[in-house]
């Protein structure tokens, strides 16, 4: 049985590059059907794929801080999709997510949007 992609949950993902103790949290969603149309658009540009998947996909951060060791707090705007008005990262939150980083959290919000091994065995 195909289910529905549960767009309201959460995951916890920590960065296999994190070494650090106590780690980054880095907490994510799966993208909807609307903002995965929206975002497949810019696939002749991986960069700015990367970067929107990440964009609408990560849902807040816990043990993130700036280079003086202060924790940033995590920041969205609105942005409209559609007739829909979405929370998304803040510029000045994306600005500061290294690129290794924003490369992880891409695949792992992706894979919490496709089917499970389940669904794809019936």
């Amino acid at each position: 049985m195909i289910t529905g992609v549960n767009i309201s949950a959460t995951k916890d993902y920590t960065s296999k590059l994190d070494k650090s103790d106590p780690k980054t949290i880095w907490k994510i969603g799966a993208l909807d059907s609307d903002v995965f149309d929206l975002i497949g658009d810019q696939a002749q540009n991986p960069l700015k794929m990367t970067s929107e998947v990440v964009r609408f996909g990560l849902k807040g951060i816990e043990n993130f801080k700036d280079s003086y060791g202060n924790e940033i707090k995590f920041d969205t705007v609105s942005r409209a999709v559609g007739r829909n008005n979405y929370s998304v990262v803040a510029d000045n939150i994306m600005k500061i997510i290294p690129p290794e980083i924003k490369n992880e959290l891409s695949e792992q919000i992706l894979n919490l949007t496709k089917l499970n091994p389940d669904e794809i065995k019936n």
